[in-house]
């Protein structure tokens, strides 16, 4: 088989051609011999391919169709296992990949579909091994791509159920292109129309629903029944940010004052960002910034509502502090940490420098190995922010997780801790 979607049948004794054929476009991954599918006398032979969502068997001896079963994706790997249809011949297991993830158990004479299970990532393999499960059939082991391997019985597989319904956005701008629906370990993002529907395997299930600056939204005990529909729509309410936040300069200090979101949900707290680095969370609705040295600040305030989500900023406000104080403390070498937190795709971390000095600023992940450096050099004292935006030192985007970010100065070592989303 090519790349091209081309078979051949080649006499291994001088090389020659016995017959050919095509499985139309896409590549031919792998071929699996099967005893006698349809009683001719001759091995058959099953495809697996890319491309097109069709599980194909071929006659052994002439290369023509015996069979075409149409499946979720495409049906990347495929393995032969014992007869659990008990029609004397072999049945098959198929796996599909890309944008939905199932094993089949299928009849190998007809093609017929006995049962499939959603797998939570890629198949990238998959196999049958003889019956562990004391119920005469066989089973079938699923390798993920996120590195989850899944052992299914043929006795025992039941039909997924489904979860069908409509999201609903309440206030804000979001898009139900950013919401995520997880429902235990499956996934899925609404159509452009709010409306979504997952295959799930049967059980018990907490549906979360989440849009950054919106309400998250937990559901716990959702049934899922075999071979049947849930509907269960959802809504999604905007958390509403601080308004009108305005401010005074007296001499080095700036007052902020703000007010109250307007909704009817109660918020816990207020946290207060000077250049676009949190430096205070407070319950009132006024903060006082003291002694600044002079320079340009931004300001915003966002509100904390409970099971601690923060709203998007207020109107930002920008402000000169011209007038410093001579006797104002000096800067303290510090790490002060990163915003947002989660974020996706960017962060920015801020830091402080009493005097100049090399600075080393490094990204690692969960494993302690080297991510991304992000400062290596000598700086001048003062005030700075530096991106990360989530990617390796070779510019390759890395995947979603904790990273620990540390600075190095001199003496001073301090680490912080981020949280990339995708």
């Amino acid at each position: 088989g090519d790349f091209s979607g081309n078979y051949y049948a080649i006499d291994t004794s001088n090389g020659s051609m016995i017959w050919s054929g095509s499985i139309g476009t896409g590549m031919i991954i792998r071929f699996e011999t099967l005893n006698d599918v349809n009683g001719d006398g001759h091995p058959d032979i099953a495809i697996a391919r890319s491309t097109q969502d069709n599980a194909i068997v071929i006659d052994g001896m002439t290369g023509n169709n015996i069979w075409l079963q149409p499946v979720a994706d495409q049906p990347w790997v495929v393995d032969k296992i014992g007869d659990i249809t008990g029609d004397g011949i072999n049945d098959v297991v198929w796996g599909t990949l890309f944008g939905s993830n199932y094993g089949y158990f299928m009849n190998g004479a007809t093609g017929e579909i006995l049962s499939q299970t959603p797998i939570n990532s890629a198949c990238d393999a998959i196999g049958g091994i003889p019956d562990i499960a004391g119920d005469g059939s066989w089973e079938m082991v699923c390798g993920g791509r996120d590195g989850e391997v899944v052992c299914v019985s043929g006795g025992e597989t039941a039909l997924p159920g489904w979860i069908e319904g409509v999201v609903s956005i309440i206030g804000g701008n979001g898009n139900f292109g950013d919401c995520v629906i997880n429902v235990g370990t499956y996934s899925v993002t609404p159509n452009a129309d709010g409306s979504y529907l997952m295959y799930i395997a049967p059980g018990t299930y907490t549906l979360t629903a989440t849009l950054e600056s919106y309400q998250t939204l937990i559901i716990e005990d959702v049934v899922i029944v075999s071979n049947q529909s849930t509907p269960l729509d959802i809504t999604l309410i905007y958390l509403f940010a601080p308004q009108n936040l305005s401010y005074t300069i007296e001499e080095n200090d700036v007052i902020l004052e703000w007010d109250q979101p307007q909704n009817t949900r109660e918020v816990t707290s207020f946290k207060v960002y000077r250049n676009e680095e949190e430096i205070a969370e407070t319950v009132d609705l006024t903060y006082t910034d003291e002694n600044l040295p002079s320079n340009i600040y931004e300001y915003y305030v966002t509100a904390i509502y409970e099971e601690v989500q923060e709203s998007e900023p207020s109107n930002i406000v920008t402000l000169e502090i011209t007038d410093a104080n001579n006797n104002l403390p000096p800067l303290v070498t510090k790490l002060h940490g990163n915003y947002p937190n989660p974020f996706n795709p960017t962060t920015k971390i801020s830091f402080d420098l009493a005097e100049d000095t090399g600075v080393t600023l490094e990204m690692y992940n969960v494993k302690g190995q080297l991510v991304k450096t992000l400062v290596h050099s000598t700086m001048e004292s003062g005030r700075y922010s530096v991106d990360w935006k989530g990617t390796d030192n070779s510019g390759q985007a890395v995947a979603s997780g904790i990273y620990f970010y540390k600075m190095k100065v001199q003496n001073y070592i301090a680490t912080g801790k981020c949280i990339l989303l995708k």
